[in-house]
């Protein structure tokens, strides 16, 4: 993650045992509110990650609920269809619910490498 310095940004670090996450605060001078912005990467391959990585990355979510939040990421969730909130997988699904939980909105809506849409 990259950020100017320009919008003092300050590392935030989550309880979430997720591993792969970077997390910062930058004070929106409009506002005065503080936006939480975050990169997570969710690798498809358990036996690198462990059984417990979707659940840690759902953590991840439920811990930044109800904050002013900016997520990136790329999290190989490519058998959801976010136009119907749809998960191919019950993974997925319960990846889906946990957005939908958090009042989180998918941007991305178009496919951008050979369709796929990240998440």
């Amino acid at each position: 993650m990259y950020v100017r310095c320009e919008f003092n940004p300050i590392e935030v670090r989550l309880s979430s045992q997720f591993v792969e996450q970077v997390w910062c605060s930058v004070r929106i001078k409009k506002y005065g509110q503080e936006l939480l912005i975050g990169v997570c990467y969710r690798s498809s391959n358990v036996a690198i990650t462990g059984p417990d990585n979707d659940q840690m990355l759902l953590d991840t979510l439920t811990e930044v609920y109800n904050r002013p939040l900016l997520l990136m990421g790329d999290l190989n969730y490519s058998d959801i269809d976010w136009s119907t909130s749809y998960g191919g997988s019950a993974t997925s699904q319960r990846f889906v619910d946990g957005v939908e939980d958090g009042f989180l909105t998918q941007r991305v809506l178009d496919g951008t490498c050979n369709g796929a849409i990240l998440d």
